[in-house]
């Protein structure tokens, strides 16, 4: 492979992840950045932008709402439920280690690492990333650890992702059952 094309490669990859990120949009061959992509670029508006692109990426944005303000589980618990969002088995690690470090840039986690929690100033009502406003984010009410029901928030997370028709195609109603008996065999050692 010729050094152009492994630098074309490497820039398709980083255009890719800025779009992931809300930072820039593509329409045919044209690159342009959005106004999240110019605010990350200003001092005065990088750390609220920061956050904001990190929330663009669906799968940080499911688990910042899972655990927002509570606190995180070990790192094998947290790719149990990052599995439960779909991401395959093998890739779960990977994906684990990348939106911890996302988080670390992104500037959401407190001064521990162990809570995901917005920068001050930045809110979830906020503007899209192609500037226009966008429909206020719903907060996923906040699972009590020390509640009486002492629900788990993987198993809590599962349940929210059963479909309110009640009806869903044999494929994902497997998948369902498989993630939900994996968790709760990581949670609940059986007596033998």
């Amino acid at each position: 492979m010729d050094l152009s094309t492994r630098l074309t490669r490497a820039l398709s990859v980083k255009v890719a992840t800025a779009r992931t990120f809300g930072l820039v949009l593509i329409d045919k061959d044209n690159v342009a950045p959005t106004r999240l992509g110019r605010d990350i670029n200003d001092p005065h508006t990088e750390i609220a932008a920061r956050a904001k692109s990190f929330l663009e990426v669906p799968l940080y944005r499911k688990i910042f709402d899972t655990y927002k303000g509570g606190p995180l589980p070990k790192d094998a618990d947290l790719e149990t439920t990052i599995e439960s969002f779909g991401v395959a088995p093998k890739q779960t690690k990977r994906a684990r280690q990348t939106f911890q470090r996302s988080a670390g840039q992104a500037g959401v986690f407190n001064e521990r690492q162990d809570r995901l929690v917005l920068p001050p100033g930045v809110s979830l009502d906020s503007t899209s990333s192609n500037g226009e406003k966008s429909r206020k984010m719903e907060q996923p009410p906040v699972i009590n650890q020390t509640s009486t029901s002492d629900t788990n928030p993987l198993i809590a997370a599962l349940i929210e992702e059963l479909p309110s028709s009640g009806e869903w195609t044999r494929e994902e109603h497997d998948l369902w059952a498989r993630l939900f008996l994996r968790t709760v065999d990581k949670l609940y050692k059986a007596k033998e």
